[in-house]
């Protein structure tokens, strides 16, 4: 069995989640929950998704938005196994669309490893 494009998605995951702990830390838990705290989950959240998304299309050897999907589905399920404040919404609406905008962040990312990659060939081609 080969894990070569298991290891991109499980590294661009754990870097993704990672960022995301490291960031929701920062903020301070004791503060009554209110809506700018929420924006501030939001904003950490499409961020480590991003983050997420570009690594595992950048580590990956096929450069495909797929990487990006898959990366943004398995930190969703890491982060709601684990109560991320930032992915926990009150309305099942918002939830919906929380989850719809972070998966397209994480594709965001996965295109934006893709240019990064086709630049790094075409740079090293006039060279």
């Amino acid at each position: 069995m080969d894990l070569a494009p298991y290891l991109p998605l499980l590294g661009g995951s754990v870097i993704g989640y990672t960022c995301m702990l490291f960031l929701t830390s920062i903020i301070d838990f004791n503060l009554a929950p209110n809506d700018s705290l929420q924006v501030s989950f939001f904003v950490i959240g499409i961020v480590s998704f991003v983050i997420g998304g570009f690594l595992s299309t950048y580590l990956a050897k096929e450069k495909k938005l797929r990487y990006g999907i898959y990366t943004g589905i398995i930190i969703i399920i890491l982060g709601l196994l684990g109560q991320q404040p930032s992915l926990i919404y009150k309305l099942p609406v918002i939830h919906g669309v929380a989850i719809a905008i972070y998966v397209i962040s994480a594709v965001i990312g996965s295109y934006m490893a893709i240019l990064v990659a086709k630049h790094q060939k075409n740079t090293l081609n006039i060279k």
